[in-house]
C-alpha cells in the first residue's frame, strides 16, 4: 500500500488530506472524491496519525461518521509535513490515464 498526504497547490483554502492506495490509480479516485486530483501535489509518509471524535455524529441509519469538530487532532509529523516545503511532487495522473485508456498507472 501507498500512503501520500495531498494537498491543493495554488491555493488560499489549506485543504491537506492523507490517502492510501495500492497504486497511484487509488490514489487518483481517493483525492477525486474531495478535490480535483490534477490540482494537487503529493508526498509518501510513512508515519502520521489521525484522531477523530465520533460521536454522537450518526446518520440517519445509525452509521457513526467523523466529526468535523475542534477535537478532530493530527500528530506532530503530520504539521511538520504540511509545513516543510520538501518533497511535495505534482500529482501527475490525469482523468485521461485512469479511465483506462491503455496508460499503465500502476506504479
Amino acid at each position: 500500500m501507498i500512503a501520500i498526504l495531498f494537498r491543493v497547490k495554488d491555493s488560499d483554502d489549506g485543504w491537506h488530506g492523507i490517502a492510501v492506495g495500492k497504486n497511484m490509480k487509488e490514489l487518483f479516485w481517493q483525492i477525486d472524491e474531495h478535490v480535483d486530483p490534477s490540482a494537487c501535489e503529493y508526498k509518501r509518509i510513512t508515519s502520521h496519525s489521525i484522531c477523530f471524535k465520533t460521536e454522537p455524529c450518526q446518520d440517519e441509519e445509525g452509521n457513526i461518521i467523523p466529526s468535523t469538530d475542534s477535537e478532530t487532532e493530527f500528530s506532530e509529523s503530520f504539521y511538520q509535513d504540511i509545513n516543510s516545503s520538501k518533497g511535495w511532487k505534482d500529482f501527475a495522473v490525469s482523468y485521461d490515464q485512469v479511465l483506462d485508456y491503455g496508460t499503465d498507472v500502476s506504479q
